[in-house]
């Protein structure tokens, strides 16, 4: 169930996000300016405890921290020279990661499932179950 939440997740964000031509703020981008990125955190945990293996979730978690610190960076840069003062304006209320209730009260949107389709999630989706798949197969035929 952490795995299927981690996707709802990405298809949640990418039906807010229209990238590089429109600031996203509404959905979920409301509470935390990456929930892609979050989502991807979700998914990772959701494998390791599948993975029920400690030193896989230590890796996991240090190698997700080591690779998504600078994308996070890269993309602050990227999105304040996309969008400038309402960029920065957003970012005062809504953090980097970690998402925060109640969210921004920005410009209202509604989801599209076009923007789902366009960012290809529902192949995203069509991958973590097979995932899902290979993990309970490994599970059984342990016994």
């Amino acid at each position: 169930t952490v795995v299927l939440l981690g996707e709802a997740g990405r298809m949640w964000a990418s039906g807010y996000i229209d990238k590089n031509m429109e600031l996203a703020t509404a959905g979920p981008y409301r509470y935390t300016r990456n929930p892609l990125y979050v989502a991807n955190l979700i998914l990772l945990v959701g494998f390791c405890i599948i993975a029920a293996n400690p030193y896989i979730i230590l890796l996991a978690l240090l190698a997700f921290a080591m690779i998504y610190r600078p994308v996070l960076m890269n993309e602050a840069r990227h999105m304040d020279e996309l969008f400038g003062e309402d960029y920065r304006h957003w970012a005062e209320y809504v953090p980097m990661f970690f998402p925060r209730f109640p969210g921004y009260k920005g410009k209202p949107r509604a989801f599209s499932w076009p923007l789902v389709i366009q960012h290809r999630e529902h192949k995203n989706a069509l991958a973590f179950i097979v995932g899902i798949a290979v993990f309970a197969g490994i599970y059984l035929w342990r016994g």
